[in-house]
């Protein structure tokens, strides 16, 4: 590249060290690769950079039939058309419906 700028960042060895190790294991050839990534996305304007621990990324989706079937529950359940409930944790449950609305 012709007019290729450097970017030059001190950082301590262990941090390089766990940023290869991460970076590698995401799939990228380098640090240097990621942060090209990260740099590229971060100057669209379409798109949010978000960092977040690892256990939120995970997202579970449900197939249509099952997201209908919880729909009708969660609907039955507002309208007081279930008797009981079977939960090991008393109160959860409730938290957690109300937390959806």
């Amino acid at each position: 590249m012709k007019n290729e700028s450097k970017l030059q960042i001190p950082i301590p060895d262990k941090l390089k060290k766990n940023l290869v190790k991460k970076s590698e294991s995401m799939g990228f050839s380098s640090v240097n690769e990621l942060v090209r990534v990260v740099l590229q996305n971060f100057v669209q304007s379409d798109t949010l950079l978000k960092f977040m621990p690892q256990a939120e990324e995970k997202t579970l989706y449900l197939d249509v039939e099952a997201e209908k079937r919880l729909s009708e529950s969660l609907e039955n359940y507002k309208a007081g058309r279930y008797t009981s409930i079977d939960t090991s944790k008393t109160g959860e449950l409730d938290k957690w419906i109300d937390g959806l609305g």
